[in-house]
């Protein structure tokens, strides 16, 4: 008969697990951290991110935040439009063959596949706002996230009473319908220069992700192409590192790990124009719009089409520029935006938000 103190674990071997585990832990974190540090550098140095000016060592932490928001942007894209393209070819097959069991031919093995693509579409959406709204783009997202809401209670009120098996036609139609409803929505009214750039990232890492991970799934068995599949995904990271430094980083609020230099507005007094810019007609009061570069107690530079200016901060203001301005939203959109607004009734805050667009710049 064994005693059963036996099979308990002493307090000795449970130390030793738990030893085991947080090493297991520690060893994973810096890996973590040695790949973000290496996408970081990429990203960070991709796209003329950084001035003359930016004074960045080697092994900076600038370029390991800027490697975890790029696997948290990768991440995103994986876990919802990403899965989701990954499993269209799977889904497809399932409701084709249900639909064919209960008879529904016709045109619905290709409605089918519209409402595959639709779905795929519609979370790239949601991973656009959910991006969007992390890396503090001004973007105007109340209509999507609206539409959004409603897309969300109809399928679940679906699935829940699981009327989407009873009734799979109805189901696929209303689904279809919202699904367009919240594309329409976004491309027509909020697809603005960075929701535009980040859907495109979004879409092109879905292709990339689905051509990589097929890649790899056809060698896994293959011990042997085990260089290839570490080669191959390295090279995509990398990639994607690149694009992501070239066309979104720029955008991103350096709080976040981003590299973005906020556009500004800078007053100055007629001596320091006559100091600072060559040639500077002193009768002109207009100011020197630029992307601000560095700001301390003594002076302000900026990055103009003309160069980098630097102006001393005694008599010198400066004033950020909204990021979105009512130039950005055509007269057409704005007459869509009021009859939607009017219609789920928050025409207040649609007013607002139209005026804080007329004000081209808010105090530093």
């Amino acid at each position: 008969m064994v005693d059963e103190g036996d099979n308990k674990r002493s307090p000795k071997g449970l130390i030793d697990e738990i030893g085991e585990a947080l090493a297991g832990i520690s060893k994973l974190f810096g890996i973590l951290l040695a790949i973000a540090y290496v996408v970081g550098f990429v990203v960070v140095n991709a796209g003329g991110n950084l001035s003359s000016l930016d004074d960045i060592g080697l092994f900076s932490g600038r370029y390991i935040a800027a490697g975890f928001l790029l696997i948290l942007y990768l991440g995103v894209i994986a876990a919802l439009p990403g899965r989701a393209f990954l499993n269209v070819r799977k889904q497809l097959e399932w409701r084709t063959k249900m639909f064919a069991e209960r008879g529904h031919y016709g045109l619905w093995p290709f409605i089918l596949w519209v409402d595959s693509i639709l779905n795929v579409t519609f979370l790239m959406v949601l991973a656009v706002v959910i991006l969007s709204s992390v890396s503090g783009f001004n973007v105007p997202y109340i209509l999507v996230t609206f539409a959004m809401a409603l897309y969300f209670l109809v399928d679940y009120t679906f699935d829940w009473t699981d009327l989407d098996l009873k009734t799979p036609r109805l189901y696929i139609a209303i689904r279809m319908v919202f699904a367009i409803a919240v594309v329409w929505v976004f491309f027509e009214l909020v697809f603005v220069d960075e929701a535009r750039r980040l859907f495109a990232f979004v879409a092109i890492l879905c292709f990339a992700l689905n051509l990589v991970l097929d890649r790899l799934e056809r060698f896994k068995t293959n011990p042997s192409d085990y260089w290839f599949m570490g080669t191959y995904g390295a090279f995509f990271l990398i990639a994607t590192a690149g694009y992501f430094g070239f066309t979104l980083f720029g955008d991103v609020h350096p709080r976040l790990g981003g590299g973005l230099r906020p556009q500004v507005e800078i007053f100055t007094s007629a001596g320091n124009r006559k100091n600072v810019i060559a040639d500077a007609d002193q009768s002109n009061f207009d100011p020197v719009i630029g992307k601000l570069v560095v700001k301390n107690r003594d002076v302000v530079i900026v990055e103009t089409d003309d160069g980098l200016l630097t102006f001393p901060i005694s008599g010198t203001s400066l004033i950020r520029v909204s990021k979105i301005r009512r130039s950005v939203i055509s007269p057409a959109q704005i007459a869509e935006l009021r009859l939607l607004a009017n219609w789920i009734g928050i025409e207040s805050q649609l007013d607002e938000f139209l005026q804080s667009t007329e004000d081209d710049s808010s105090d530093d």
